[in-house]
C-alpha cells in the first residue's frame, strides 16, 4: 500500500513486460488470436478489429476508477479475452462493485482479486492504483 500509481504508457509497459506481451491464457477461453494478450486498451482494441466481437479489449481496472488519474481512457490497461469471459468478468466486477458509488482503493483492490483469476493483472491493477 502507499505506492504510487501508474500514470504513463511507459510505466505499463514495464509492468505488463513490453508494449503488449502475452500472458497465460485465462482457463476456459477458446483459442482466438491475441487471447490474453496485455497491453494499452487503444492497443487491444486494434487487435480485436475484424472479429466480430469474438474477442475483446477489457480494461483491467475501470475507467471510473482511474478518471481523476490523468490517464486517458485509451492508455488503460487491457487485455484481449473471448466474448463470454469478458462479460463474465465484467459481470463479477458490475456486481461487487457498483455504479453510483464510490470505493476506497482497498475496496477496489478486493474486488478486482475476486473478479479476476490471473495474478498478472492483480499486479497490473495494483500499480495502477497505487496499491
Amino acid at each position: 500500500m502507499g505506492k504510487a500509481p501508474i500514470t504513463n504508457r511507459r510505466q505499463l509497459g514495464v509492468i505488463a513486460g513490453g508494449p503488449a506481451t502475452n500472458s497465460p491464457v485465462i482457463g476456459g477461453t477458446v483459442p482466438l488470436p491475441n487471447i490474453g494478450r496485455i497491453g494499452t486498451y487503444s492497443e487491444m482494441a486494434k487487435l480485436t478489429k475484424g472479429f466480430k466481437g469474438e474477442i475483446q479489449a477489457h480494461k483491467l481496472v475501470e475507467w471510473r476508477h482511474l478518471k481523476t488519474s490523468g490517464i486517458s481512457k485509451s492508455e488503460v490497461p487491457a487485455v484481449i479475452l473471448e466474448r463470454t469471459t469478458h462479460q463474465d468478468i465484467t459481470n463479477a466486477l458490475r456486481t461487487e462493485m457498483p455504479f453510483r458509488k464510490k470505493y476506497t482503493t482497498e475496496q477496489m483492490m478486493n474486488s478486482y482479486q475476486n473478479a479476476y483469476a490471473e495474478s498478472a493483472w492483480i499486479e497490473i491493477v495494483k500499480a495502477f492504483l497505487g496499491y
